[in-house]
């Protein structure tokens, strides 16, 4: 499954769950996006769009489950 994917089917969670406040889930389904769109012409860039995309869905799986 494609980060993309991933990252949308947490943004569908995080609607029912929280209702309005997903901005966060958001940000990371563009960075997701705007990697696959640099999929071939900039692989660096597009490694360091995935990892900040990652980076807020731990920071939201942390902050609503906890560190384990």
């Amino acid at each position: 499954m494609s980060m993309a994917l991933l990252a949308q089917a947490a943004l569908r969670g995080l609607r029912r769950r929280l209702g309005p406040p997903w901005e966060n889930a958001e940000a990371a389904l563009s960075m997701f996006e705007a990697a696959r769109d640099l999929r071939a012409e900039d692989p660096a860039r597009r490694r360091k769009l995935e990892l900040d995309g990652l980076t807020i869905l731990r920071a939201i799986a942390t902050h609503h489950y906890g560190p384990y």
